[in-house]
């Protein structure tokens, strides 16, 4: 039988790196929109 709470904790860790990434992606295009609309 599988370690199935050990595959979650792996899959639990690459969503939260997936998750990182694409804040970082999304902070980079939107980050200088939103500057130029509020300033």
């Amino acid at each position: 039988m599988p370690d199935y709470s050990d595959m979650m904790g792996k899959a639990r860790e690459d969503i939260h790196c997936a998750t990182e990434v694409w804040v970082e992606v999304l902070q980079e295009i939107l980050g200088p929109r939103l500057e130029s609309i509020y300033s």
